[in-house]
């Protein structure tokens, strides 16, 4: 006969629960025993000898039928509320519904918490073999420098697997070379030596590492370090000149006075040590601990000793000899530390020059003298590569908004800077007061103002207005009655001090703003032997075609 029972189990899966179904039949009760494993005969089979059959035992069909113990399926069974399904659990005793959820749910965590170990592990081996891939590309200089700590790292932290702070010497690229100079003056000074310093690196072959400007404290405002950056356009100097000046900032962000660096440098021979003690200060902010080895630059062949045009020309052409001479430079540094001519203002050892990064004091190549004149034989260095340093767009809209917040106006005016130690005349003597005197200012400024009127085609109109240009006038002279003469001839004063000014557009570093307005005058007076003044005659000729008088 054919059974009732009918396995929906699949033979191709194992499966820890055996389940089938149970069709109903209206002939047999609900309540009869379930039977976990029938047995089919045909009715044209005989039952064997020994079967439960042939012995008189119930039918399987028999409500009084109980079914023996299997030995081949021994395992609990369990069946549903309705009866329709029935499944055992081969793996173990009987468990309830919920309990195999439970297990279920933790099968699923035990998982997830293996598939996440795995995934954790192949990130952790993938960053070591990433930094053993950074360490073999990194040249054997810094592999050398990474492998033993500076003096400055003790043993006990080098144990400890304590990282020295960063070298700026890390950032550099190995391949290239560099050339870099200590600042040193005020902020015109620093910008001159900045693009004689880039012009010097083209001719060596090398990069430039542009320091930082050092402002020092002045009135209410403390001293301050501005990136190069921050107030020059990079790019467009990078796309004019044929060097690629990098900004210290990129190579050294957070430099530590505290651990700085040694760096040997090369300086003239006739150097004061206060000098070297502020150039030295300075370098301490950037990280760095210099050492000063003294280098004579011999002078050009001219007829005139007060002739220093050939001056700047011949120092860049003994730099470039000398810096492709490894030996000269051996030399020389021997020959320094024979005679005791290295000087270091801080207690640690010296730190010879190096090959990668050439570090020159400013006495090897800036011509002193030069603010004096305005001959363009006598600035080289600004006709090709000064020049092309514009302003960054943010400074150059503040000091046009500056200008016309002082002038109430956006028109032409005329630009005229007074030092106070280069226009100071001591009458008393050496140690007698400054006085001032604002007549020499005046006839130079009717001058220019003559020339712009008379500089190319005008109109009527435009002839009127050149003669009408307004004054403005920036100084650092804190004199009283200077000052009020200056007010009462009509002109203009630049106030650092007015709060609005600061308030409506920045902050702002008086030299680094004045700097901006000079740049922007259509004529311009300044003080003779000032750095500042000759910075911006050269940029008004150069950028306005425009008449200037020192």
């Amino acid at each position: 006969m054919t059974s009732r029972f009918t396995r929906s189990r699949k033979p191709a899966l194992r499966s820890s629960i055996d389940i089938w179904s149970v069709r109903s039949d209206p002939t047999h009760p609900q309540n009869q025993p379930q039977i976990s494993f029938p047995t089919t005969s045909s009715s044209a089979s005989p039952s064997p000898a020994g079967s439960p059959a042939a012995q008189g035992s119930p039918a399987a069909f028999s409500s009084a039928y109980s079914s023996p113990k299997s030995t081949t399926y021994d395992s609990p069974t369990f069946t549903s509320p309705d009866g329709s399904l029935t499944w055992r659990d081969s793996d173990g005793p009987a468990k309830s519904p919920s309990q195999r959820r439970k297990d279920m749910q933790r099968e699923v965590l035990v998982r997830q918490a293996t598939v996440g170990t795995l995934i954790l592990t192949i990130i952790i081996l993938g960053t070591i073999y990433s930094f053993s891939l950074s360490d073999i590309s990194e040249s054997p200089a810094a592999v050398r420098r990474k492998s033993s700590p500076p003096p400055n790292v003790s043993v006990l932290g080098s144990a400890l697997g304590r990282k020295p702070p960063p070298s700026f010497r890390d950032n550099l690229v190995a391949t290239s070379k560099y050339v870099t100079s200590p600042q040193h003056g005020g902020f015109a000074h620093q910008v001159m030596s900045m693009y004689h310093l880039t012009y010097i690196a083209g001719a060596l072959d090398r990069t430039p590492l542009i320091p930082p400007f050092y402002i020092p404290a002045r009135g209410h405002r403390p001293q301050e370090l501005i990136p190069a950056s921050q107030v020059y356009d990079f790019d467009r100097f990078r796309n004019s000149v044929n060097v690629q000046p990098v900004d210290w900032a990129e190579v050294q962000p957070k430099p530590d006075p505290a651990k700085p660096e040694q760096l040997g440098c090369w300086v003239g021979p006739k150097t004061d040590r206060d000098d070297l003690i502020e150039r030295t200060s300075w370098m301490r902010m950037l990280g760095l601990d210099p050492s000063f080895f003294p280098l004579r630059v011999p002078a050009s062949a001219k007829k005139d000793p007060a002739d220093r045009v050939n001056d700047f020309g011949s120092a860049v052409e003994f730099l470039s000899a000398f810096d492709a001479d490894v030996s000269a430079k051996d030399g020389l540094i021997d020959q320094a530390l024979h005679t005791s001519s290295v000087t270091t203002i801080s207690e640690n050892a010296h730190k010879d020059p190096e090959q990668q990064v050439f570090c020159v004091d400013h006495t090897l190549y800036h011509t002193v003298g030069v603010e004096a004149h305005l001959d363009q034989h006598e600035h080289t260095a600004f006709l090709s590569h000064g020049r092309q340093l514009y302003f960054n767009q943010e400074l150059d809209e503040a000091g046009s908004d500056v200008i016309a917040f002082v002038l109430g106006h956006r028109l032409p005016f005329i630009a005229v800077h007074v030092s106070a130690r280069a226009a100071c005349v001591k009458k008393d003597g050496p140690d007698g007061p400054c006085s001032y005197s604002l007549a020499n200012y005046i006839a130079s400024v009717e001058r220019v103002r003559l020339l712009a009127a008379s500089n190319g085609r005008k109109s009527r109109e435009q002839r009127h207005t050149v003669r009408a240009l307004s004054v403005l006038v920036s100084t650092d002279v804190t004199d009283i009655g200077f000052l009020g003469e200056i007010v009462n001839q009509g002109w203009s004063l630049l106030d650092h001090n007015d709060v609005e000014i600061r308030q409506r557009y920045g902050s702002w570093a008086p030299a680094v703003i004045e700097s901006v307005v000079h740049s922007r005058a259509n004529a311009f007076v300044g003080t003779k032997d000032c750095s500042e003044s000759t910075l911006a005659a050269l940029r008004v000729r150069a950028w306005r075609q425009a008449p200037v008088e020192l």
